[in-house]
């Protein structure tokens, strides 16, 4: 059995996103589960390879404007159905703002 070490939950949701891998361009993915250090991101055909740096682009919608939101990852593993990110920078704000958007649905 593997472990997983976080230090925050993950929070499920069902977020468009685009993920930009240098060798294979933009890819449109849904982002799955999320948490400050890392995120799940499924798609039809996935197939980036692992330790991979990637750029995961997403948009936040609030009352005011769509906020778009962009930091780089490294996939960290892969499974049948998507793949694992763990986050080279995600912004506190832009985290906060997913928990908001998540709760109110």
């Amino acid at each position: 059995m593997n472990l997983e070490h976080r230090r925050s939950r993950r929070r499920q949701l069902c977020l468009e996103a685009l993920v930009f891998h240098r060798l294979q361009g933009l890819i449109p993915v849904n982002i799955l589960d999320i948490n400050a250090e890392g995120a799940f991101i499924g798609a039809e055909r996935l197939a980036l390879p692992l330790r991979a740096l990637v750029t995961l682009t997403f948009a936040l919608d609030t009352v005011a404007k769509p906020i778009i939101r962009q930091t780089e990852a490294l996939v960290i593993h892969r499974a049948r159905n998507g793949c694992g990110l763990m986050f080279k920078d995600l912004r506190l704000d832009a985290f906060q703002a997913i928990e908001v958007m998540r709760d109110a649905a």
